[in-house]
């Protein structure tokens, strides 16, 4: 009777103890910089996406992340300082870190990784000798009761080239809001042998389109003023850098620029449910790039790149359907429609 009780209080303990468990799983999906390749002396960043798949949340302190730099071509920026697009939970953990320390690790000090975050997080660099700089990633999760039991893609890989210095000195690159429009502008110090500037723009700051092209002064060796502006920007946060080409089809890019905007919805759908027909508005219908009604299974059972004002559904089965509309800024805007 007294082994059976011992046996039974184990259990409980280990019942309960699996009760204040928490796993998940911290991956890191890359690690790229904002720019590439840098100038020697220019500075950037490098761009970590880190991502959280759960089951559960990670607690504060538990997700470490360890970046490691080839300091003979690239350094970090001193006095280090990281920023993240979650929140400011992550936090640099190795202090007194110079141009000669080769690795840094950084921790959600600032709060749980919750399941199903999606982190971006910004570290300052600098380039200092011409070459290929590496960088490496890993990630573990530490603490009483905690887990990572997948395991995988806990690591990332990527370079930095470094060249000499580019032929266009970049003084500066701003952008404002001008009303429901995205002004930008910058100034060169020198120019040699510069052909353009494409102004490129991007929704997440990782998938970009070129809006359009500026020509440059050419050789310079004064400042040189230059302007754009984007007329149609998307509803919400917007990013924008620019692309330096010289004669030779040499290329280099911008540090980027980001704007919000609050432009409300452009479309409208209805009538919702809907039998025989759907009537599909649009403010400004020259800014649609395409619509499309998608099933839930995600096949077209509509496309068009010149919507009518009215679309047919009556031959349709009924049930849930998806109304997209594609904009040529990029943004998309997705309603649900019912078919009776």
């Amino acid at each position: 009777m007294k082994k059976l009780t011992l046996f039974t209080w184990f259990l409980l303990l280990g019942t309960f103890l699996q009760g204040y468990a928490q796993s998940g799983d911290l991956e890191v999906v890359s690690i790229d910089p904002a720019k590439s390749p840098l100038s020697v002396g220019e500075t950037s960043e490098l761009i970590l996406a880190v991502n959280q798949n759960g089951p559960q949340d990670l607690p504060t302190g538990s997700a470490r992340v360890t970046i490691s730099m080839d300091t003979r071509y690239t350094n970090w920026v001193t006095p280090l300082t990281i920023t993240d697009e979650c929140g400011g939970i992550w936090t640099l953990q190795t202090t007194n870190v110079t141009g000669t320390t080769a690795q840094i690790q950084i921790r959600n000090n600032g709060g749980p990784l919750t399941f199903l975050a999606e982190c971006i997080i910004h570290i300052p660099i600098q380039a200092v000798a011409v070459g290929k700089g590496s960088i490496t990633v890993g990630s573990t999760v530490f603490g009483p009761g905690v887990s990572d039991p997948n395991g995988t893609n806990q690591g990332a890989n990527s370079a930095v080239n470094v060249i000499g210095p580019t032929p266009v000195t970049l003084g500066s690159f701003v952008a404002s809001k001008e009303g429901l429009s995205a002004q930008l502008g910058w100034v060169t110090l020198q120019e040699k042998n510069t052909k353009s500037f494409e102004v490129e723009h991007s929704l997440d700051g990782r998938s970009w389109r070129q809006l359009g092209s500026v020509a440059a002064v050419g050789n310079s060796l004064t400042q040189q003023r230059y302007s754009y502006q984007d007329t149609d920007p998307a509803n919400g946060l917007n990013y924008y850098r620019l692309r330096m080409v010289d004669l030779d089809g040499h290329t280099e890019l911008s540090r980027s620029q980001s704007l919000s905007f609050e432009r409300g919805l452009q479309a409208s759908v209805y009538p919702n449910p809907a039998v025989d027909y759907l009537t599909l508005e649009v403010k400004d219908i020259s800014k649609v790039a395409s619509v499309q009604i998608l099933s839930t299974t995600g096949r077209a059972v509509y496309e068009s790149a010149a919507p009518a004002t009215q679309v047919k559904v009556s031959s349709l089965t009924k049930g849930l359907y998806l109304v997209r509309f594609q904009f040529k800024n990029g943004s998309t805007e997705t309603y649900k429609v019912i078919k009776q």
